[in-house]
């Protein structure tokens, strides 16, 4: 699994936490006990691992780097990343906040997921 494909993975499933610790509020705040919030607090439980595991998978991108300009490259990927992933930012929007071009963005992303596998 490339980058990009496992920080949209990351977005969907944190997306999913959400609803899923609002359902579960809904429910303990009726007062209602069923197999069904049951099952939600479990599925909120690997959610969770899920999201943080790809959040500390980000963490560490930087430090993965060999050479001092390969670190500053890959803190303005990680930069890009964070605007777009875990901010929710298109990838135009994620352009703006960084001040620099569509096509630099774009650019950022094909080289992230030229990276290769993650795993």
């Amino acid at each position: 699994m490339n980058w990009i494909a496992y920080l949209e993975r990351y977005s969907q499933d944190k997306l999913l936490l959400d609803s899923v610790e609002e359902e579960i509020v809904r429910m303990e705040n009726d007062g209602r006990r069923s197999k069904r919030l049951e099952m939600l607090r479990a599925s909120a439980s690997v959610l969770r691992y899920s999201v943080r595991n790809a959040e500390e998978l980000l963490e560490s991108y930087v430090y993965s780097s060999v050479s001092e300009s390969d670190a500053r490259k890959r803190a303005r990927e990680k930069l890009f990343l964070e605007l777009r992933y875990k901010n929710g930012m298109t990838i135009e929007q994620a352009a703006d906040a960084m001040h620099v071009s569509r096509d630099t963005a774009y650019r950022i992303r094909r080289n992230v997921i030229s990276r290769g596998d993650i795993f």
